[in-house]
């Protein structure tokens, strides 16, 4: 009886430390299924306006670092291929980096790409490249005056998105907050 009673004890206490070490509550390791809205971000998942304890309760997988200047937090949802920083007492989004997976590597994310979508149609599915005419069929020319066929970005602040481009890929894309109705 008493072997019985500890080998549940055991079993209890074993179940006990993984739900509080956070073995239990992973969220987010395939973001396959998810969509990114421009000025936005990902739906009750990680978006802008969220709070830091919002996202890490949201993804279960956030990271926060300091950075050199210790003026700026670096955050990290690894398993998201998302990133931020946060200046001086901020602790609420107001931007967020997505990294996608190209012929290139990146130096700044070191982790896990998303592999979700963009909402309009563009996909990051694993096998999948997203090229700078793929963008432009989707959001159209860019906002910016400056753009031409050779940018290295492709802004769409009225939609709250731009993308960054690795050679003819999108390597990142950043999401933020649209401008007030009537403002550029």
């Amino acid at each position: 009886m008493r072997g019985k009673f500890l080998r549940g004890g055991a079993f209890l206490a074993l179940w006990l430390l993984c739900v509080h070490a956070g073995c239990a509550r992973q969220k987010y390791y395939d973001s396959s299924s998810l969509t990114i809205l421009p000025g936005r971000g990902i739906p009750n998942v990680l978006e802008l306006g969220m709070s830091l304890d919002d996202a890490k309760r949201a993804t279960r997988d956030l990271r926060v670092e300091r950075n050199l200047s210790r003026s700026a937090l670096l955050v990290q949802v690894p398993s998201l291929g998302a990133g931020w920083s946060l200046v001086g007492d901020a602790t609420t989004i107001f931007e967020i980096y997505f990294y996608v997976e190209t012929g290139e590597r990146h130096v700044e994310f070191n982790g896990p790409c998303y592999r979700g979508d963009v909402a309009g149609g563009l996909s990051f599915k694993e096998g999948h490249s997203v090229t700078r005419q793929d963008v432009v069929d989707v959001f159209g020319v860019p906002d910016d005056p400056d753009w031409d066929v050779d940018s290295h970005v492709l802004s769409y602040p009225q939609l709250g998105i731009q993308f960054s481009m690795g050679s003819n890929e999108v390597s990142s894309i950043r999401v933020v907050r649209k401008p007030p109705a009537g403002r550029a």
